[in-house]
């Protein structure tokens, strides 16, 4: 019985060294709270505020809504622009509408006090003769040819009324070509000039404006004629040139049309 009580002792001895107990301390320590927040502080932590998100938010919106007026204001101006472009380029077509049918009707008021004055002249130099024809044989053809020249002419006005500038151009030398000294000899050197300066061909323009000056100096061209040279040689770049034409058309043609044409080019040019 010694003995049984002696082995439980024992045991009872191990059990205890086996399981030491360790003393219970509550878990909201010091020690254990300056650990938790070591762990915590060498984490990296991101705080996002509600506020900051909307005030990002709200200004990305509003530079978004600004760029769109703007692209809106843009394609507005840009509209407004072609629409200006295309109302001056119709404002320029009419008034070079007006300015060719003008010239047409002028070209036609000469060619019919012409055929007035052919008869009178004939009869103050020569008067008829009784049963004896007044217009001889010379006199048709040259009828007949002062006509068909007159129809070249009109026909090659009508294509650049139309603006076939290239047709006109073509028709305009082959009537120069076959009536180099005729009555519109000289109308068809000017437009055939237009006609140059229209397409940006300035120095083929100045060749035509030039013998309009040299060749017919007494035609009613003249005026229009050098106007539009001093223009071509500003458009060239010889301003010294192009003032001293103007400038001429303006003392020997004061009450023509080119004069004040060509006193308004002066002014846009820095004065005459």
């Amino acid at each position: 019985m010694a003995f049984s009580v002696l082995f439980a002792g024992a045991l009872s001895g191990v059990a205890t060294a086996a399981a030491p107990v360790e003393e219970s301390r509550p878990l909201g320590g010091a020690t254990e709270s300056q650990t938790v927040i070591s762990k915590i502080s060498d984490e990296p932590v991101t705080i996002s505020s509600s506020s900051d998100a909307d005030d990002d938010y709200n200004g990305t919106a509003h530079l978004l809504n600004t760029i769109d007026q703007l692209r809106q204001e843009m394609m507005e101006m840009r509209g407004q622009l072609e629409e200006h472009a295309f109302r001056i380029e119709q404002l320029q077509q009419e008034g070079r509408d007006r300015y060719l049918d003008l010239d047409e009707r002028v070209s036609r008021l000469n060619g019919q006090a012409d055929k007035a004055a052919a008869p009178a002249s004939v009869t103050n130099l020569k008067p008829p003769m009784v049963n004896a024809p007044v217009i001889g044989g010379g006199d048709k053809k040259y009828q007949s040819a002062l006509k068909a020249e007159e129809a070249a002419y009109q026909s090659a006005f009508g294509l650049i009324r139309s603006k076939q500038f290239d047709k006109a151009k073509i028709a305009l030398q082959e009537q120069l070509k076959t009536y180099p000294e005729g009555r519109y000899a000289d109308n068809a050197h000017y437009w055939l000039g237009e006609v140059d300066m229209a397409q940006g061909h300035y120095d083929a323009a100045k060749g035509s404006f030039q013998v309009i000056l040299n060749e017919f100096p007494k035609s009613p061209k003249v005026p229009d004629a050098s106007y539009k040279l001093g223009r071509v040689h500003d458009l060239l770049g010889n301003q010294k040139e192009a003032k001293k034409l103007l400038e001429l058309v303006i003392q020997q043609y004061p009450d023509s049309s080119a004069a004040r044409l060509s006193d308004t080019y002066l002014r846009t040019m820095g004065g005459s």
